[in-house]
C-alpha cells in the first residue's frame, strides 16, 4: 500500500480541523436550520449543506431537528418546483430544481425520511424515460457546460427508483452508463479532444455515478494523468490561481478512484492536504479562494505564472480567460441561486467547508488510515459519496 508522507500528523492535523469546523457550523445554526455562511439567508440548499456537514462531522445529534428539518426541505422543495416551472422550458433541464432535488434526497437519506414523503411523485414528474434523447438534448457527449450535473442528477433518479420503488429503472441505468463509456474521448472526460479544466469538472459528475455503480472505465488512467497535469504549484486545479473547493474536491476524487493510489501522484495529493489545512479560515470554515478578492500584486504574480506554466495552449487560453474575467467588479462577490446573499471569495461557507473537508477524508480513508477520524460520507449516489465500507 502507497502511504502519505506525515501520516500520523496529517491524521491528527485532520482532527484539529474537524473540531475548528465544528465550530463555524455551530455559527450558520440557527432556528434548527442552516446558513450558507454566518450573515447568509436560508434556502433549501443550506439546509442541505448544513445537513451534508452535521452528518460528516457526526454531529447529527448536536444541530439537527430530523423532523422539522426534512419538513422543510421538502415543502421549500415543492415551492421550487412551482417557482421554477413558471421560468423554464422543462424542470428535467434546469439545473437549479435538479440540483435540489438531487441534494434533498441525499438529506432527506441521511435523515431517515426518505420514504415519509411523497418523494417518488415528484421524482416521476421529472425523470425522463427515453435516456439517449433526454442526454443528446443536454448535449452530454459534447461535455457542454452544466451537462455533466443535469446527467448525474438524472442517473440519481433512475439509481433511486430502481432502489426505493416498485418500478424497474435497469435499462435507463443501462443506457445512461453505455452512451457515457461509448462517448469518451480519449482524456476519459467528454467533449472534444483539446482537454480543459471545464472539461475535467464537468465530467467529474458522471465519475460519482461510475463509483457508485462500481462501473468499469477502460480510460480512468488517461483521465488520472490528465487531470493531474492541471495540478500549479500548490496543488490545486482551478483555471485561476488560488483554488476552490469544488475543484480540488472533484480532481482528488478522480484521482482516487482507483483500487491504489497511482505513486506519481502521491507527491500531488500531500500538496494538496497541506494547503487545504493552509486555508482553513479562523472562524473555523473554508471558503471558496483567498486570492481572488482583493486583488494584492501577490496573487496578479501567481495567476500571470499560472497561466504561463499552462501545459498546452487551450489551458493557456482558459486561464487568461478566467484570469481576466474574473478581474471584473461583477465578480467582486459570488453569487449563486443558493441564497440571495452574495459572498465574498474568502468568506467560510458550509459547501466549500464540506467540500475541502471530503477531499482530506477520502485520501485517509483511501488508504483505510483514518483510525480516529470522527467522519461520515453518504452511502447515496451523487456528490458526497463514497463506499467507505
Amino acid at each position: 500500500m502507497i502511504e502519505l508522507k506525515d501520516l500520523n500528523r496529517i491524521q491528527s492535523e485532520f482532527k484539529d480541523c474537524l473540531l475548528l469546523a465544528e465550530s463555524f457550523l455551530k455559527s450558520c445554526h440557527r432556528c434548527d436550520q442552516f446558513s450558507l455562511t454566518k450573515d447568509s439567508d436560508i434556502s433549501i440548499f443550506s439546509n442541505c449543506f448544513g445537513v451534508f456537514l452535521s452528518n460528516a462531522l457526526n454531529r447529527m445529534d448536536k444541530f439537527i431537528d430530523e423532523e422539522f428539518i426534512s419538513e422543510r426541505i421538502f415543502e421549500d422543495l415543492l415551492i421550487l418546483k412551482d417557482k421554477r416551472a413558471k421560468v423554464c422550458h422543462s424542470l428535467s433541464t434546469d439545473k437549479e430544481f435538479m440540483q435540489a432535488l438531487a441534494f434533498s434526497l441525499s438529506a432527506l437519506w441521511i435523515l431517515k425520511k426518505v420514504d415519509f414523503f411523497e418523494i417518488e411523485d415528484l421524482i416521476l414528474e421529472v425523470v425522463e424515460e427515453d435516456t439517449v434523447t433526454y442526454l443528446d438534448d443536454i448535449a452530454s457527449s459534447f461535455g457542454k457546460p452544466q451537462s455533466g450535473n443535469l446527467a448525474m442528477c438524472m442517473a440519481v433518479m433512475y439509481i433511486f427508483l430502481k432502489e426505493h420503488s416498485s418500478l424497474n429503472f435497469n435499462e435507463q441505468i443501462e443506457l445512461w452508463v453505455d452512451y457515457h463509456i461509448d462517448n469518451m474521448n480519449d482524456h476519459g472526460f467528454w467533449g472534444d479532444g483539446n482537454f480543459t479544466h471545464l472539461q475535467f469538472q464537468n465530467g467529474y459528475h458522471q465519475y460519482e455515478i461510475f463509483e457508485y455503480l462500481n462501473v468499469e472505465n477502460k480510460k480512468l488512467d488517461n483521465a488520472l494523468y490528465a487531470v493531474s497535469s492541471l495540478a500549479d504549484s500548490r496543488g490545486q486545479f482551478a483555471p485561476y490561481f488560488g483554488g476552490s473547493g469544488c475543484y480540488e474536491y472533484d480532481a482528488i476524487t478522480i484521482l482516487t478512484s482507483k483500487k491504489s493510489l497511482m505513486l506519481e501522484n502521491i507527491d500531488l495529493i500531500n500538496r494538496t492536504i497541506g494547503t487545504i489545512f493552509k486555508d482553513q479560515n479562523q472562524d473555523g470554515g473554508f471558503s471558496e479562494s483567498k486570492w481572488i478578492r482583493p486583488r494584492t500584486i501577490k496573487s496578479f504574480r501567481e495567476n500571470i505564472t499560472k497561466i504561463i506554466h499552462s501545459p498546452n495552449l487551450d489551458i493557456f487560453t482558459e486561464r487568461l480567460r478566467y484570469f481576466s474575467a474574473l478581474n471584473h467588479p461583477k465578480h467582486n462577490r459570488i453569487k449563486t441561486h443558493w441564497t440571495s446573499y452574495s459572498r465574498d471569495w474568502s468568506e467560510s461557507n458550509t459547501w466549500d467547508t464540506w467540500f475541502r473537508l471530503m477531499t482530506i477524508a477520502r485520501v485517509l480513508f483511501k488508504l483505510d488510515k483514518h483510525e480516529g477520524v470522527n467522519w461520515s460520507f453518504i452511502n447515496f449516489p451523487g456528490i458526497g459519496f463514497y463506499n467507505s465500507n
